[in-house]
């Protein structure tokens, strides 16, 4: 067993007794831990929300411990740990699954592989390696990676809303999770030196991300015009109240899908579809994978090149079904996106300088092409083009 719950031993040379372990501190009359308050504590180094769901994972683990009959109050884990059998376990997961969702092909597999995974964590604490569970292979399934078009689209979209419009920028520009902007502290976000650190993130502590000259600016007009004032003492970037509510996952996700429904988006789009569009759009742009990987904060390359692969397939595919379509169409790499087309039609009153400033934003950010920026100008009467100066 661990050091915590070594016994006495006696020093053959000395002849003296040396207290360790938790043994010592109970001589002493100190208090020892309870079983979560040392499962916590082995627990450090991983991320804060990953701790907080394997401690609710353990509680659940407990009660079905108290259900056999088996004294989880007391404070020595070998105690437990002894009492420990293939039957218990199993009849655990049996419990745990028969709690899932179920689908046509039975419980969802994510699932079942988290708890499993979470399970046999406990185990290893437990020293019940012997105990684990196989976990099933993950089946794989080509997740779809949003088009340059399609983020600049919903970027558009999302100005009604200063919050929907804040989220939006800071989840394409930095490609981080959506835990990561939920914590991001005032104090991180360094505008002067243009950086935003990112703590206590999921595979690694602190990740300091360089911001782009865009979202710095978003920033600053966010902070003077819209963002309500924290109270004294807050830490928090995000108040998106004036009673001080902080951002949320279920804000951040309820944002997306409004502005996806706005932008007329054809497929579920996610918060963490932002995060792999950066990475592909970083991949484009030539950076080395390695590079791609450490600014996403990926506990390996492999992640990486998940989020690449995916994007090439659905890259091939697409290109595929345009070349062998039935009735082919001149394709252009230059077409006007959608939605300039829309907002510069005389039916809704836009006004042509309105457009080229959207336009304009889009060249900078990258979202079209100096090309598309030159059809863009010529539809709005502007042929001089003195954007691009």
């Amino acid at each position: 067993m661990r050091d915590s719950l070594m016994l006495p031993h006696s020093d053959a040379d000395t002849g003296n007794v040396e207290l360790v372990g938790s043994t010592k501190n109970t001589l002493l009359g100190e208090e020892m831990r309870t079983i979560p308050e040392q499962y916590e504590e082995w627990l450090v180094g991983r991320g804060q929300n990953t701790i907080d769901q394997y401690l609710r994972h353990e509680m659940v683990i407990l009660d079905h411990l108290k259900s056999w009959g088996i004294g989880v109050d007391t404070r020595d884990i070998s105690e437990v740990a002894r009492q420990l059998n293939r039957e218990i376990m199993t009849s655990f997961k049996a419990k745990m699954h028969k709690k899932k969702p179920r689908g046509k092909d039975g419980p969802a597999d994510a699932s079942i592989r988290k708890d499993l995974s979470m399970t046999n964590v406990w185990l290893d604490f437990m020293e019940r390696k012997d105990l684990t569970f196989k976990i099933p292979k993950r089946s794989r399934v080509l997740k779809r990676t949003p088009t340059r078009e399609e983020i600049g689209r919903m970027i558009e979209a999302s100005k009604r809303n200063p919050d929907y419009y804040e989220i939006m920028v800071w989840l394409t520009e930095t490609g981080a999770r959506a835990g990561e902007i939920r914590d991001v502290l005032d104090a991180d976000v360094d505008l002067e030196r243009g950086f935003v650190i990112f703590r206590k993130t999921k595979n690694t502590d602190d990740r300091r991300v360089r911001m782009t000259p865009f979202l710095i600016e978003t920033i600053r007009k966010y902070r003077e015009e819209f963002r309500h004032k924290p109270n004294p003492g807050e830490e928090k970037y995000f108040q998106i109240s004036s009673q001080g509510n902080h951002l949320n996952n279920n804000f951040i996700w309820d944002a997306v899908k409004h502005v996806a429904v706005w932008a007329k988006i054809g497929w579920k789009i996610t918060p963490h579809s932002f995060r792999r569009y950066k990475a592909t759009d970083m991949y484009e742009q030539g950076v080395p994978v390695e590079a791609i990987s450490k600014f996403l904060g990926h506990r390996s390359v492999d992640q990486t090149m998940e989020y690449i692969n995916d994007y090439k397939q659905q890259k091939a595919a697409d290109e595929a079904a345009e070349r062998t379509s039935f009735f082919p169409t001149e394709a252009t790499t230059t077409a006007t996106p959608s939605f300039v087309i829309e907002e510069s039609s005389t039916s809704n009153g836009a006004e042509p300088t309105d457009q080229m400033a959207t336009a304009r934003e889009m060249l900078l950010r990258r979202e079209i092409s100096e090309e598309t920026f030159r059809i863009v100008a010529a539809s709005l009467g502007n042929p001089q083009l003195e954007a691009l100066k």
